[in-house]
């Protein structure tokens, strides 16, 4: 059940890391390659888009708004982000997502994720059919 959990959230936020990625805004370590503070920032950026009402979380709303039109089912991400079940998803259960799946990207474990460890992912999670899963690309 945690390999399926660890997936979906995998899945979820992969296109996102994508998107941060392909950007122009490459950190100096290299060439599309990034830290885990700048991931969780850029990503957790992106999400927290989504906080319309401005209280520094986000509500099953909010979250399924900004998914509609892209993959993915936001009832089940929010599920597996709202990890204290309160109904909403705080900066920090952002950031444990986020780190975790930094640490999923990182395949040599050098504190970086490059585009070919994103891209590397990305084939592996197409090759187990779980492409569907992700919100946007």
């Amino acid at each position: 059940m945690k390999t399926s959990t660890r997936s979906v959230i995998l899945a979820a936020l992969l296109p996102i890391a994508g998107t941060v990625c392909a950007q122009g805004n490459t950190p100096a370590s290299g060439q599309g390659s990034m830290t885990l503070d700048q991931f969780v920032s850029r990503q957790s950026e992106r999400l927290m888009a989504a906080d319309t009402d401005g209280d520094g979380k986000l509500s099953k709303a909010e979250l399924a708004a900004q998914m509609q039109g892209g993959r993915g089912n936001p009832d089940h991400m929010f599920a597996l982000m709202d990890t204290n079940q309160d109904g909403f998803i705080d900066k920090d259960e952002i950031r444990n997502a986020l780190t975790r799946r930094f640490q999923r990207m990182d395949e040599n474990h050098d504190g970086l994720v490059t585009s070919d460890e994103r891209m590397a992912l990305r084939q592996q999670r197409r090759g187990a059919g779980q492409d569907s899963a992700s919100p946007q690309q």
